[in-house]
Formats: C-alpha cells, structure tokens, sequence
C-alpha cells in the first residue's frame, strides 16, 4: 500500500537526518512538501480563529476594566479618591 516503505530492518524510530536521507532517497525533494496545502490550510484557521477571539476578549476587557467617571459631588468633597 505505501509506496515506499521502510526497511524491515530498519529501527522504529529514525534520527532526523536518517529520516531526510529516507525521504530524499524515495522522493525526492518533493516528498519534503508533502501535506504543505493541508498544513497551510491549518494554519490560516488557527490565525482566524486566533485573531477573532483575542479582538473578542480584548472588547470584553476593555468594557468591564474601563475607568468609571466619578461624579462631581465626589470630585468636589474629595470622596471616591483611588476609585477607578
């Protein structure tokens, strides 16, 4: 089924440069770029969903932490001092 496999003597787990020789060796250059479109595709939906819930929280923050304007009675008796 796969079209090139491993060597049956070959261990379970191949060191990086073992496993680039492999890929060279069957595919060439190309077999490096295999899967780029799907993992591409990956990465543009992490960025969006990323980006839309940072703008979402970041809305959130921004209205509950806003300064709360102190009414003039306040600012006039000096009451309120340190309250934000």
């Amino acid at each position: 089924s796969d079209p090139h496999p491993l060597p049956s003597a070959a261990p379970r787990s191949l060191g990086f440069v073992a496993t680039a020789r492999h890929i060279y060796a069957t595919q060439g250059y190309q077999g490096f770029y295999v899967g780029w479109r799907v993992r591409f595709l990956q990465y543009m939906l992490n960025a969006a969903f990323s980006s839309a819930l940072l703008e979402w929280l970041e809305r959130r923050w921004i209205l509950t932490h806003r300064l709360v304007p102190r009414r003039k009675e306040e600012a006039e008796s000096g009451e309120g001092e340190g309250v934000t």
